[in-house]
């Protein structure tokens, strides 16, 4: 029985370890020829490309989510043959931008996940919590200004009311969290969800009967798809 990768953000583990992986890389094409900017409500997961996570860290004061930034982009910058500083973040990020669009002749790709974490993590302290997302609302100004020398950036993060005045430069962003008409190859299909949870659901020892491991599969089933398909319509009881 293959495992949920539950936890596991590791390539190599999943595949060296047969956990359940699928593959979605195709759906980058898709959306690289559709959109621009692109924001995607986190679900819990080119040529030069520019990755900014912010999954790790301690940002719980200034001076760490500072300390943090610089080595977000000190590490693109190992990764793409290049080599600038500068005293602010922002500054840094533009530089790091253009310079990686000129060394390679081409406009670069951002990826930026949980864009938000910063002022998340800081919840429970209001006055952190602003001047984070002053430091990012400088930080994320910068991909307006590159337009030119920009292919593609794509967001994740949770909430709506924090990317509105983080974003407020940058107003052109489509949101794709609960769009109806994605590509195809943005959904799981339907057999792979059913041949991993009637896996697991055999492997339960409470699962006696046929009919009743068929009635919670279907459950499953169903509360899947409206997750990944955000549909209107409550979930199933």
């Amino acid at each position: 029985m293959k495992k949920l990768p539950i936890g596991i953000q590791t390539f190599s583990e999943i595949i060296e370890n047969n956990y359940v992986y699928v593959d979605k890389t195709g759906i980058a094409a898709e959306l690289i020829d559709r959109y621009k900017y692109v924001f995607l409500s986190r679900p819990r997961r080119f040529g030069p490309v520019i990755k900014i996570a912010f999954s790790g860290g301690n940002f719980r004061s200034m001076e760490r989510l500072s300390e943090n930034l610089f080595k977000i982009l000190r590490k693109n910058e190992k990764h793409l043959g290049i080599t600038w500083a500068a005293a602010s973040s922002d500054v840094w990020f533009d530089e790091l931008i253009q310079n990686a669009s000129q060394k390679f002749g081409q406009p670069v790709v951002i990826l930026i996940d949980e864009y938000d974490k910063p002022i998340l993590d800081n919840i429970d302290q209001p006055e952190m919590a602003a001047l984070a997302r002053e430091e990012l609302k400088a930080l994320y100004s910068v991909i307006k200004a590159n337009d030119a020398h920009i292919r593609f950036a794509f967001l994740t993060g949770v909430p709506k009311s924090s990317r509105v005045s983080v974003f407020s430069g940058l107003n052109n962003i489509e949101d794709i969290s609960l769009a109806q008409n994605l590509p195809p190859s943005a959904a799981i299909p339907r057999t792979i969800w059913k041949q991993c949870l009637q896996s697991i659901l055999k492997a339960r020892t409470w699962i006696r009967s046929s009919s009743g491991m068929t009635a919670i599969l279907s459950w499953a089933i169903m509360c899947i798809t409206h997750l990944i398909f955000c549909r209107k319509q409550p979930l199933p009881r």
